[in-house]
């Protein structure tokens, strides 16, 4: 977890409210741009997720549906239905696991004794809040950072693997149909 720096713990006395006020103005903007961030990484993945399942069906549809003697084809829509597995897999994680630190805390997490106790004036009750909960953002900015980074190279590679699968089901099917 993130700890502020030395030099504000040791002069807090001399930063200023309206710094503290700029700082959490700044760390609400950054959480909230992050989970827009992570909201469109869901909505792509569901993208990608329909046109997956669409790509699958209609390989598995095409493959057992008819009559297929030619290698080539065979072995074309058995490349593309596999990639298309793949994709659907890669997205299992990313839509699954997503639980985003969102804006804001809990009346609960505010009214501590500690927060305000050891602070003789109201400026610096109120100093020590927007500290402490610009402290508190940032471990949020980190969470959210590390799982929309871990969540889009997961969407990325089924994107790209559902975009290259003609080229790799034709590769193969070339590779097949020549060596038979």
């Amino acid at each position: 977890m993130w700890e502020l720096p030395k030099y504000f713990k040791n002069n807090f006395s001399d930063v200023s409210l309206g710094f503290l006020k700029f700082v959490f103005s700044q760390s609400e903007k950054k959480l909230n741009e992050l989970v827009k961030a992570g909201e469109d990484i869901t909505k792509k993945a569901h993208t990608i997720l329909g046109i997956s399942v669409t790509i699958f069906t209609l390989s598995l549809g095409g493959l057992f549906g008819f009559e297929l003697k030619d290698p080539f084809i065979q072995v074309f829509l058995i490349s593309i239905s596999s990639i298309a597995f793949v994709s659907i897999a890669l997205l299992i994680k990313p839509l699954l696991s997503y639980g985003a630190h969102l804006l804001g805390s809990d009346p609960s997490d505010l009214f501590k004794e500690e927060l305000i106790a050891n602070f003789t004036t109201d400026l610096s009750k109120e100093k020590n809040l927007y500290m402490n909960e610009s402290v508190n953002y940032q471990g949020r900015i980190n969470y959210n950072r590390k799982m929309n980074l871990e969540r889009t190279k997961y969407v990325d590679l089924s994107m790209y693997l559902l975009v290259g699968s003609p080229f790799i089901g034709g590769l193969l099917s070339l590779f097949v149909s020549r060596c038979l």
